[in-house]
């Protein structure tokens, strides 16, 4: 693990440009995660819009929409 405390910014860009990127930090759900990875894509045309970022962060704060169900008469 690299950690950028405290260390040159010429040291940061280098492990950036050579593929690095954070962990994901303690406690950040799954879905969160994916999305930071997609927004670091070192391609930007690969990255998600905020609008998109926004729609997804959005969705994960909603309560699941239930399912039909087996219907007990």
């Amino acid at each position: 693990m690299v950690v950028f405390v405290n260390q040159p910014l010429a040291d940061v860009l280098m492990h950036v440009e050579r593929g690095y990127r954070m962990e994901s930090p303690e406690g950040c759900p799954r879905e969160v995660y994916s999305i930071m990875k997609e927004a670091w894509d070192a391609n930007p045309a690969a990255r998600p819009t905020f609008a998109v970022i926004s729609a997804r962060l959005k969705s994960l704060r909603s309560p699941p929409t239930p399912t039909a169900g087996p219907t007990a008469f």
